[in-house]
Protein backbone atom coordinates (compact mmCIF):
# COMPACT_ATOMS: atom_id res chain seq x y z
CA UNK A 1 0.00 0.00 0.00
CA UNK A 2 1.58 3.47 -0.77
CA UNK A 3 2.36 5.75 1.68
CA UNK A 4 0.05 8.83 2.27
CA UNK A 5 1.73 12.04 1.25
CA UNK A 6 2.52 13.96 4.03
CA UNK A 7 0.61 17.09 4.88
CA UNK A 8 2.34 20.63 4.18
CA UNK A 9 2.22 20.63 8.73
CA UNK A 10 4.18 17.71 8.72
CA UNK A 11 6.31 18.64 6.16
CA UNK A 12 7.10 22.29 8.09
CA UNK A 13 8.08 19.67 11.38
CA UNK A 14 10.27 17.60 9.45
CA UNK A 15 11.89 20.37 8.36
CA UNK A 16 12.24 22.14 11.72
CA UNK A 17 13.80 18.82 12.71
CA UNK A 18 16.15 18.85 10.36
CA UNK A 19 17.38 22.11 11.02
CA UNK A 20 18.03 21.83 14.37
CA UNK A 21 19.54 18.47 14.32
CA UNK A 22 22.32 20.14 11.34
CA UNK A 23 25.68 21.60 12.36
CA UNK A 24 25.98 25.45 12.60
CA UNK A 25 27.66 27.21 9.60
CA UNK A 26 30.86 28.24 10.16
CA UNK A 27 31.82 31.57 10.05
CA UNK A 28 33.65 33.37 7.19
CA UNK A 29 36.61 33.06 7.62
CA UNK A 30 38.68 36.35 7.62
CA UNK A 31 41.54 35.86 5.18
CA UNK A 32 44.76 37.97 4.14
CA UNK A 33 45.33 37.62 0.56
CA UNK A 34 48.89 39.69 0.59
CA UNK A 35 50.14 39.92 3.68
CA UNK A 36 51.75 43.41 3.73
CA UNK A 37 55.33 43.86 5.61
CA UNK A 38 57.12 46.60 6.29
CA UNK A 39 60.66 47.09 7.33
CA UNK A 40 60.85 48.78 10.77
CA UNK A 41 63.69 50.07 12.88
CA UNK A 42 64.32 47.52 15.42
CA UNK A 43 63.28 49.85 18.28
CA UNK A 44 60.14 51.25 16.76
CA UNK A 45 57.66 48.22 17.87
CA UNK A 46 56.83 48.74 21.19
CA UNK A 47 57.11 46.46 24.50
CA UNK A 48 53.17 44.96 25.33
CA UNK A 49 53.84 46.04 28.92
CA UNK A 50 51.59 43.17 30.25
CA UNK A 51 53.13 40.26 28.24
CA UNK A 52 51.92 37.24 30.03
CA UNK A 53 54.83 35.10 28.33
CA UNK A 54 58.75 35.07 29.48
CA UNK A 55 61.83 33.94 28.37
CA UNK A 56 65.67 33.25 29.51
CA UNK A 57 68.82 34.21 27.93
CA UNK A 58 69.23 31.05 27.08
CA UNK A 59 66.06 31.36 24.85
CA UNK A 60 67.33 34.32 23.41
CA UNK A 61 70.42 32.45 22.52
CA UNK A 62 68.72 30.10 20.80
CA UNK A 63 66.23 32.21 18.70
CA UNK A 64 69.54 34.74 17.63
CA UNK A 65 71.28 31.49 16.60
CA UNK A 66 68.15 30.53 14.56
CA UNK A 67 67.59 33.87 12.76
CA UNK A 68 71.82 34.33 12.31
CA UNK A 69 71.76 30.96 10.41
CA UNK A 70 67.65 31.30 8.69
CA UNK A 71 67.16 34.84 8.58
CA UNK A 72 64.38 36.89 9.82
CA UNK A 73 61.32 34.29 8.67
CA UNK A 74 58.29 35.04 10.45
CA UNK A 75 57.29 39.52 10.69
CA UNK A 76 56.76 41.24 14.05
CA UNK A 77 53.08 41.58 14.39
CA UNK A 78 52.02 45.21 15.53
CA UNK A 79 48.71 46.30 16.71
CA UNK A 80 47.64 49.95 14.38
CA UNK A 81 49.53 51.73 17.52
CA UNK A 82 52.32 49.37 17.03
CA UNK A 83 52.12 47.54 20.11
CA UNK A 84 54.12 43.91 19.50
CA UNK A 85 51.31 41.16 19.04
CA UNK A 86 53.90 38.53 17.71
CA UNK A 87 57.52 38.48 17.71
CA UNK A 88 58.54 40.11 21.72
CA UNK A 89 61.06 37.63 21.74
CA UNK A 90 62.15 38.36 18.45
CA UNK A 91 62.35 41.52 18.27
CA UNK A 92 64.65 41.19 21.56
CA UNK A 93 67.17 38.40 19.63
CA UNK A 94 67.19 40.80 16.50
CA UNK A 95 68.70 43.52 19.07
CA UNK A 96 71.17 41.00 20.16
CA UNK A 97 72.69 40.72 16.76
CA UNK A 98 72.58 44.24 15.66
CA UNK A 99 70.03 44.17 13.75
CA UNK A 100 69.33 47.94 12.30
CA UNK A 101 65.51 46.99 11.09
CA UNK A 102 63.00 44.24 11.24
CA UNK A 103 59.78 42.81 9.67
CA UNK A 104 57.16 43.95 10.38
CA UNK A 105 53.33 43.56 9.95
CA UNK A 106 50.32 45.77 11.15
CA UNK A 107 47.45 43.91 11.99
CA UNK A 108 44.87 47.32 11.38
CA UNK A 109 41.97 44.88 10.36
CA UNK A 110 41.82 43.39 14.10
CA UNK A 111 39.28 44.65 16.73
CA UNK A 112 41.29 45.68 20.06
CA UNK A 113 39.29 42.28 21.24
CA UNK A 114 40.82 40.21 18.77
CA UNK A 115 44.39 41.67 19.16
CA UNK A 116 44.35 40.38 22.92
CA UNK A 117 43.25 36.85 21.27
CA UNK A 118 45.86 36.74 18.57
CA UNK A 119 48.25 37.29 21.60
CA UNK A 120 48.02 34.88 23.67
CA UNK A 121 46.50 32.05 21.13
CA UNK A 122 50.17 32.87 19.47
CA UNK A 123 51.64 31.21 22.52
CA UNK A 124 49.09 28.78 23.70
CA UNK A 125 48.24 26.87 20.70
CA UNK A 126 51.43 25.73 19.67
CA UNK A 127 51.53 23.60 23.25
CA UNK A 128 48.98 21.67 21.72
CA UNK A 129 51.48 19.70 19.54
CA UNK A 130 53.60 16.66 20.81
CA UNK A 131 56.81 15.25 19.05
CA UNK A 132 57.01 11.68 17.63
CA UNK A 133 60.52 10.38 18.98
CA UNK A 134 61.31 7.98 16.16
CA UNK A 135 60.43 9.99 13.43
CA UNK A 136 62.55 13.08 15.04
CA UNK A 137 65.40 11.03 15.79
CA UNK A 138 65.87 10.03 12.14
CA UNK A 139 65.34 13.71 11.05
CA UNK A 140 68.19 14.21 13.08
CA UNK A 141 69.90 12.03 11.69
CA UNK A 142 69.17 12.56 8.46
CA UNK A 143 70.32 16.24 8.97
CA UNK A 144 73.58 14.95 10.51
CA UNK A 145 74.23 12.90 7.76
CA UNK A 146 73.68 16.38 5.56
CA UNK A 147 76.27 18.17 7.82
CA UNK A 148 74.10 20.29 9.54
CA UNK A 149 74.28 22.15 13.15
CA UNK A 150 71.86 20.10 15.06
CA UNK A 151 72.18 22.87 17.87
CA UNK A 152 70.36 25.30 15.02
CA UNK A 153 66.82 22.92 16.01
CA UNK A 154 66.83 24.64 19.13
CA UNK A 155 67.41 21.12 21.19
CA UNK A 156 70.16 20.76 23.96
CA UNK A 157 73.01 18.69 22.76
CA UNK A 158 72.18 16.13 25.56
CA UNK A 159 68.72 15.63 24.32
CA UNK A 160 70.09 15.54 20.26
CA UNK A 161 72.44 12.60 21.34
CA UNK A 162 69.38 10.80 23.22
CA UNK A 163 67.19 11.19 19.66
CA UNK A 164 70.67 9.87 17.59
CA UNK A 165 71.07 6.97 19.73
CA UNK A 166 67.49 5.99 19.83
CA UNK A 167 67.54 6.44 15.84
CA UNK A 168 70.34 4.05 16.12
CA UNK A 169 73.31 6.21 15.75
CA UNK A 170 76.98 4.50 16.45
CA UNK A 171 78.52 6.58 19.46
CA UNK A 172 81.67 7.64 18.43
CA UNK A 173 84.72 5.93 19.22
CA UNK A 174 88.17 7.34 20.51
CA UNK A 175 87.23 10.70 22.40
CA UNK A 176 87.65 13.85 20.42
CA UNK A 177 89.42 11.97 18.55
CA UNK A 178 91.20 15.13 17.11
CA UNK A 179 87.59 15.98 15.61
CA UNK A 180 86.77 18.53 18.32
CA UNK A 181 83.38 15.95 18.64
CA UNK A 182 83.20 14.50 22.27
CA UNK A 183 81.88 10.70 22.81
CA UNK A 184 78.28 10.20 23.76
CA UNK A 185 79.84 9.43 27.06
CA UNK A 186 81.68 12.41 27.96
CA UNK A 187 78.59 14.46 26.15
CA UNK A 188 76.23 12.77 29.46
CA UNK A 189 79.18 13.05 31.93
CA UNK A 190 78.82 15.81 34.63
CA UNK A 191 80.68 17.24 37.43
CA UNK A 192 79.86 16.53 41.12
CA UNK A 193 76.92 18.02 42.47
CA UNK A 194 75.00 18.97 45.21
CA UNK A 195 71.44 19.32 45.86
CA UNK A 196 71.50 22.60 44.74
CA UNK A 197 73.54 21.60 41.90
CA UNK A 198 70.97 19.20 40.54
CA UNK A 199 68.27 22.04 39.72
CA UNK A 200 70.65 23.73 37.95
CA UNK A 201 70.02 23.51 33.65
CA UNK A 202 72.62 21.15 32.63
CA UNK A 203 71.59 18.67 34.93
CA UNK A 204 67.96 18.78 34.32
CA UNK A 205 68.52 18.80 30.23
CA UNK A 206 70.89 15.13 30.95
CA UNK A 207 68.14 14.19 33.07
CA UNK A 208 65.65 14.63 30.83
CA UNK A 209 67.46 12.69 28.16
CA UNK A 210 68.06 9.81 30.31
CA UNK A 211 64.37 9.87 30.59
CA UNK A 212 63.95 9.84 26.89
CA UNK A 213 66.36 6.93 26.92
CA UNK A 214 64.32 4.78 29.62
CA UNK A 215 66.43 5.68 32.47
CA UNK A 216 65.09 6.35 36.01
CA UNK A 217 67.53 8.67 37.86
CA UNK A 218 65.67 7.94 41.05
CA UNK A 219 65.97 4.06 40.93
CA UNK A 220 69.14 2.21 42.54
CA UNK A 221 69.71 4.70 45.36
CA UNK A 222 70.02 2.01 48.14
CA UNK A 223 71.23 -0.29 46.02
CA UNK A 224 74.55 -1.21 44.01
CA UNK A 225 75.65 1.55 42.40
CA UNK A 226 76.98 0.92 38.72
CA UNK A 227 80.78 -0.41 39.43
CA UNK A 228 80.59 0.49 42.65
CA UNK A 229 79.72 -0.92 46.53
CA UNK A 230 75.81 -0.44 47.63
CA UNK A 231 75.24 3.02 48.53
CA UNK A 232 72.98 3.63 51.61
CA UNK A 233 69.66 5.51 51.15
CA UNK A 234 69.73 8.48 53.26
CA UNK A 235 67.34 10.30 55.32
CA UNK A 236 67.91 13.99 54.34
CA UNK A 237 65.57 15.47 56.91
CA UNK A 238 66.24 17.99 59.93
CA UNK A 239 68.22 15.42 61.88
CA UNK A 240 70.64 13.51 59.09
CA UNK A 241 71.99 15.08 56.13
CA UNK A 242 74.52 13.78 53.87
CA UNK A 243 78.42 13.94 53.56
CA UNK A 244 78.68 13.65 49.60
CA UNK A 245 79.38 10.22 49.60
CA UNK A 246 75.52 8.83 50.16
CA UNK A 247 75.83 8.13 53.72
CA UNK A 248 74.19 10.10 56.42
CA UNK A 249 75.77 11.92 59.30
CA UNK A 250 73.19 11.84 62.27
CA UNK A 251 72.99 15.37 64.06
CA UNK A 252 73.14 17.23 61.41
CA UNK A 253 70.10 19.53 61.69
CA UNK A 254 69.46 23.09 60.31
CA UNK A 255 69.37 25.39 62.84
Amino acid sequence: MPAKPKTQKAKAEDAILDAAAAPPPLAPITTTPALAIEMWPVDKPVDYPKNARKWSEHAIEKVAASIREFGFRQPIVVDPDGVIVIGHLRRVAARTLGMAEVPVHVAADLSPAQIKGLRIADNRTNEESTWDMELLGNELLEMSGMGCDLLLTGFELSQIDALLIQAGAPAPAGGHGGTGNPTLAERFGVPPFSVLDARQGYWQDRKRAWLMLGIQSELGRGDASPGGSPRPACDYSNNERGDGTGKAIAGGGRN
